[in-house]
């Protein structure tokens, strides 16, 4: 502030005052990830496609012989990490204190599947290593409440699914 010429002199403790009272946190950060779409309008279209899905899902399901529209999404890479030590709980004076050692599990993935108009989480949610045991549990699952309702239901799925390490993007691809 001195530098800039806010003030001719100011402590540390007023401008800590000042930061708290602002509820700024200039010791803290977050990183982002600015996206570098190779054909915008493709991209442009993908989106419409998907937000478009979504705007006629309650329509949709609402039919005679309705279609349920499930948004599939993966979080991959989560470590799975033990303490090497029990953590310390909070004491007076003292915040919770965990060892910074830990021991490694491996990764998971875990992919979901969020029912975009009645805003569930359903089965087959879980761990999947491959597209191809995903597309097998979700054919099953269609399978499965298809002979177990009283009418058939169509299904249309959007999102992003595994495949060797890499994504692949389908969308308004229809089971029935």
């Amino acid at each position: 502030m001195t530098k800039r010429g806010i003030v001719e002199s100011i402590s540390a403790s007023r401008v800590g005052h000042y930061l708290r009272e602002a509820e700024i946190k200039p010791h803290k950060t977050k990183y982002w990830l600015n996206t570098k779409e190779k054909d915008p309008e493709r991209f442009q279209q993908q989106v419409k496609e998907v937000c478009d899905c979504y705007h006629e899902a309650p329509e949709f399901h609402r039919q005679k012989r309705p279609t349920h529209t499930v948004s599939v999404d993966e979080m991959t890479g989560i470590q799975a990490l033990e303490r090497v030590a029990d953590t310390l709980p909070m004491q007076p004076g003292y915040v919770e204190r965990r060892e910074f050692e830990y021991k490694r599990h491996g990764t998971q993935t875990l992919i979901g599947n969020f029912h975009v108009v009645t805003g569930e989480m359903i089965s087959p949610s879980g761990n999947f290593v491959s597209q191809e045991a995903l597309r097998d549990r979700l054919l099953w699952f269609i399978e499965y409440f298809n002979k177990t309702m009283a009418k058939p239901f169509d299904w249309t799925f959007t999102g992003n699914i595994l495949q060797s390490g890499r994504k692949q993007r389908f969308h308004k691809s229809t089971f029935q």
